[in-house]
């Protein structure tokens, strides 16, 4: 979640699983990064019978960088 509230989805290719037996992911993140402030993040993973959510974690953007043509 963005600091001003809005909800960033991330799924499909952009998910890898690192590590199956320790449930290590990483993310490629298409979405820009263009507040600052305290971005919340948590992991959902979908199976068939089951749905697992992980920790609430945070990070902070302290300045949005912009890409100069």
């Amino acid at each position: 979640m963005k600091p001003s509230g809005e909800t960033i989805t991330v799924a499909g290719t952009d998910v890898v699983v690192d590590d199956a037996a320790t449930g290590q992911i990483h993310i490629l993140m298409t979405a820009s990064f263009d507040e600052t402030g305290e971005y919340m993040l948590q992991a959902k993973a979908t199976f068939a019978s089951s749905t697992k959510f992980g920790p609430i974690m945070g990070f902070v953007v302290e300045d949005v960088i912009v890409a100069v043509p």
